[in-house]
């Protein structure tokens, strides 16, 4: 879905996206850096050759499948297999269409989730990109559609996501997506102890996500 640019152009837009270590030093560059970030979302959005993802109920092939998929290096840190709790709430049927929602491309063919859990007015976010498909540029894109689908769906307030600090790459893409970060916490996962970093994002950060 990313619209194809000039290279010079989106190679701005990264370093721009990439920066935001020297934004936190430059506090009076941060309205110049969200009009940018705003403009990349829009761009990024817009439709190209590229398929759209189309959120839908998981099913029992869909949960399974899901959960035999293995990430490469220090990204395995997302493998199902790796925490016994989220697979078996992964494969719980109840939350199929309730809290877990696969997503297709316009070929049907199945390349990640999100998982959506309200509280209150505040939606919590969890997601997942088949793994071939990381890495490609196709992260932006496939959070706008999850935040769109949750918009309608839920009617939130405000999304809240918690991603593990040392995923730089997720953190360029969600801050992409208007999420600010508000605090870092350890938690138990995975059989250790890793700090995590949560994110929020008004409803209103962006009227319409298209």
């Amino acid at each position: 879905m990313r619209l194809q640019t000039a290279p010079t152009i989106y190679a701005m837009f990264n370093w721009f996206s990439i920066s935001y270590n020297w934004v936190e030093r430059c506090p009076e560059s941060k309205r110049l850096l969200s009009a940018i970030l705003v403009l990349r979302l829009r761009i990024t959005a817009m439709p190209s050759t590229e398929p759209q993802f189309l959120l839908r109920p998981m099913t029992t092939a869909d949960a399974h499948t899901i959960a035999a998929w293995r990430y490469a290096g220090v990204y395995a840190f997302y493998d199902f297999t790796a925490d016994p709790a989220d697979l078996a709430e992964l494969l719980t049927p109840e939350t199929w269409g309730r809290s877990y929602f696969s997503v297709d491309d316009m070929n049907q063919e199945l390349v990640g989730f999100f998982q959506f859990k309200q509280q209150g007015d505040v939606i919590d976010i969890g997601l997942g990109l088949r793994p071939d498909l990381t890495g490609k540029g196709y992260g932006l894109s496939f959070v706008v559609a999850g935040l769109n689908f949750a918009q309608r769906r839920f009617t939130p307030r405000q999304f809240r996501l918690a991603v593990a600090a040392f995923n730089r790459r997720a953190l360029r893409v969600y801050a992409c997506a208007g999420f600010q970060a508000i605090c870092t916490y350890l938690q138990a996962t995975n059989g250790s102890q890793y700090e995590f970093i949560e994110m929020v994002r008004d409803v209103t950060w962006n009227d319409k996500l298209v």
